[in-house]
């Protein structure tokens, strides 16, 4: 069973990696540490969980030679979250040449924050929804703790 599952993430890596279509890079933001592409040529659509690949192209060079990154990343419209499904790092910009690291476990599922690339691309992914539960990052930082309810002495 363990060898049935090792081989179908190989399997799902080599497919989630393979350049069969051109990818059509959209710049989406740039900060100080890369410049942020969605491939809006192979968006999976869905109402509640869309998918999308992302490209970060680094401003410099890590420690491990790694120029840029692509993640393949899932968005809950719903609950305002993200999760990376499978990446690489690649020693040449826009993720180009063979993978110097790949990782094929999903992450968990963690917050999108307001006024961040996140933010960005699940507004476009799934529209801008007043019912989204974003969490403003400066406030959940400051927020005191919540308070412990009286203890009755009945």
């Amino acid at each position: 069973m363990k060898s049935s599952l090792s081989l179908l993430c190989l399997v799902f890596a080599g497919a989630a990696f393979a350049e069969d279509a051109p990818s059509q890079w959209e710049r989406v933001d740039d900060n100080h540490t890369a410049v942020i592409y969605l491939d809006v040529s192979r968006i999976r659509e869905s109402v509640v969980y869309p998918r999308v690949w992302q490209l970060h192209d680094l401003k410099s060079t890590t420690k491990a030679g790694v120029k840029s990154r692509k993640v393949f990343v899932e968005y809950d419209c719903k609950g305002a979250k993200r999760r990376t499904i499978v990446s690489s790092s690649h020693t040449h910009e826009m993720g180009e040449g063979r993978p110097k690291f790949v990782g094929t476990q999903e992450g968990t599922w963690r917050s999108v924050y307001a006024n961040t690339v996140d933010e960005t691309i699940l507004l476009r992914l799934c529209g801008d929804s007043k019912q989204r539960k974003l969490v403003d990052k400066d406030a959940a930082a400051h927020a005191a703790p919540a308070a412990e309810a009286p203890k009755s002495g009945h």
